[in-house]
């Protein structure tokens, strides 16, 4: 939210200590100024740029919007961060229950789901690993950190490919059905209501502060919303009417996510 911007200040003689109500031009800067009792003249300290930065109760509007848009631009930042540890926790949770009931009830989608995950939080480190350093400096390039996070994400996702494809294929020709999908349903339900609000969470803050690195991440959480839906309409499908071959459909469909998100990875790195 903007800060109400004052053009009036109390300037402050330092020599007779007299004090004045002074309306302060809104586009531009006052550098002298005659003191009424005293006529000395007011000028600006060294570094200031005018006499209301210097002797007055409010500095000029110039400085008063230089200094909103530095606090905006750290709220922003910080609420970026929260929501990288956001998706770094959900992401770690998600993989270890979706890995879980998806080894467990033989769901080869749901196991790559969870996989999926782990690769979104080796990616998620590196996300807000950029955000903490963009609070203290303009970021002009990656650093070697979000570089190997990216190729290790990028790499961790070929493999879940290649993975995916060929437990499809075993599964499509042994005839094998998962034991039950109900974790399925239940689990990329819980997915896409946090992702949708992540993104838009996101995006959010990534517009207010024209970041283009932030409206990426927002981006990459929207593929894992996608990807969800996946998830959901083929557990949904089998528990309904027990489709065959209908989650091993499913895990090729979140393999094509994957290598998608495996060739951006190593773009962005």
């Amino acid at each position: 939210m903007s800060q109400q911007i004052h053009y009036q200040s109390l300037l402050v003689c330092p020599h007779c200590h007299h004090q004045r109500q002074v309306e302060m031009p809104q586009d531009s800067c006052l550098i002298s100024f005659d003191c009424e009792r005293c006529d000395n003249i007011l000028q600006p300290n060294s570094g200031d740029c005018c006499v209301f930065c210097s002797h007055g109760s409010v500095p000029c509007p110039s400085v008063q919007r230089t200094l909103e848009g530095h606090i905006n631009l750290q709220k922003g930042l910080r609420t970026a961060f929260i929501l990288s540890l956001i998706t770094i926790g959900y992401n770690t949770i998600e993989g270890l229950v979706s890995t879980f009931f998806g080894a467990t009830d033989e769901t080869l989608a749901l196991f790559g789901f969870g996989v999926d995950s782990f690769a979104e939080v080796l990616s998620g480190v590196g996300v807000a690993h950029m955000v903490w350093r963009m609070q203290y400096h303009e970021i002009k390039q990656r650093d070697n950190f979000e570089i190997t996070a990216l190729r290790i994400t990028g790499t961790a996702l070929y493999l879940l490919v290649a993975g995916l494809i060929t437990g499809a294929i075993f599964s499509i020709v042994s005839q094998s059905e998962p034991q039950t999908t109900s974790a399925g349903v239940i689990i990329s339900a819980l997915s896409i209501a946090t992702m949708y609000f992540l993104f838009r969470a996101k995006i959010k803050v990534g517009r207010e502060l024209e970041s283009k690195p932030i409206i990426s991440d927002a981006q990459c959480t929207k593929t894992c919303f996608y990807l969800s839906f996946i998830l959901l309409a083929s557990s949904l499908i089998y528990a309904i009417w027990q489709i065959p071959y209908v989650v091993a459909i499913g895990s090729l469909g979140i393999a094509w996510y994957a290598l998608k998100e495996g060739k951006e990875a190593f773009e962005k790195a």
